[in-house]
């Protein structure tokens, strides 16, 4: 709803949203995205507007002055011959610099936390996530949230897990991504880990993930180390309570080895032995970026725990905070 001038639109609604479209998905998240980044402009260029006008007229005076008495006192000066910049700019063509909200039939969306929950007509509660993805519109959901949790929703399946992939692609906002126990590992299908990793990988934005409890094993490892070796948006990585096991952390010890964004990584109840504690500890030699790493509740023993500790010692990393609870 609103006018056609993007800037303008008060409401993106879906009544009876065809499945159909989610073919031309990028289409629409292309919308979204220029949308956006045409808002954020409109923002900056109002209060430069603002700036502008609130500057006194004895400044404008004032150079106008000094340039004429450059040229001879004649009236030639561009201050002079065109209006000034808070003149000749026309606030009523930013429009709307909010981001529209985004609604399913009668339901408004809240637009920070994609953990919330919202009454419908038959008075039971849904989450954000439910309604969106019965309406094949998960993907777009994304666009409108900075966190979204869903470690208490039933499970998204993998329609789900490609609907969040779709949402990732080109997002600029959500920033936390919570998916505990949704038994998205490598019991999905290759297409599917490939589209999620993918998606990973183009997104620049997203800070915090949480993917513990997903039965994630060697496979599942070795796509996110692929991610990982290049990610430069990541903060927080919470795999705990997989199936890693050794071979999944020498996957992902490669990758700590390069990667310089990660500050925070759960690896507890993997399953890992001596040989896996020692990969990571190798790679955290000369990993700069990681300062928290939890191992806990594995079955190492106290010789390759001193390893780690020993990391600690190193010039190069910036470890201060190990876990290995028993």
């Amino acid at each position: 709803t609103g006018s056609l001038d993007k800037h303008r639109i008060d409401r993106i609604t879906f009544l009876e949203f065809d499945p159909v479209l989610t073919l031309h998905i990028d289409f629409v998240l292309d919308f979204i995205v220029t949308m956006k980044k045409e808002a954020a402009q409109a923002a900056a260029n109002a209060a430069l507007l603002a700036a502008m006008q609130a500057k006194p007229r004895e400044t404008m005076h004032d150079r106008r002055s000094i340039r004429e008495s450059v040229v001879g006192g004649k009236r030639r000066s561009t201050i002079d011959d065109q209006p000034s910049p808070a003149e000749a700019v026309d606030p009523k063509k930013f429009g709307r610099t909010q981001f529209p909200e985004l609604a399913f039939a009668n339901h408004t969306l809240p637009i920070e936390d994609g953990g919330a929950q919202f009454g419908v007509r038959d008075g039971s509660t849904h989450s954000i996530w439910d309604v969106a993805q019965e309406n094949n519109a998960g993907g777009l959901l994304l666009h409108w949230l900075v966190n979204l949790d869903l470690h208490a929703n039933q499970q998204i399946g993998e329609s789900g897990v490609i609907m969040i992939a779709h949402g990732l692609r080109k997002n600029t906002t959500l920033q936390r991504l919570c998916l505990r126990g949704q038994n998205i590992g490598d019991e999905c299908s290759e297409d599917t880990i490939d589209k999620f990793v993918g998606a990973l990988r183009d997104n620049s934005v997203l800070a915090v993930l949480d993917l513990s409890s997903n039965g994630i094993k060697r496979r599942g490892a070795g796509k996110l180390a692929e991610w990982l070796k290049d990610a430069n948006g990541i903060r927080d990585l919470d795999l705990s309570r997989n199936s890693l096991k050794d071979s999944g952390l020498a996957v992902l010890a490669e990758a700590l080895s390069v990667n310089g964004s990660l500050q925070s990584l759960n690896l507890q109840l993997n399953h890992v032995t001596d040989d896996g504690l020692l990969s990571i500890s190798n790679a955290l030699q000369v990993n700069a970026s990681l300062t928290k790493i939890d191992m806990g509740r594995n079955k190492f023993g106290p010789e390759a725990a001193g390893r780690l500790l020993a990391c600690t010692k190193s010039s190069v990393t910036g470890l201060s905070d190990i876990c290995l609870q028993g």
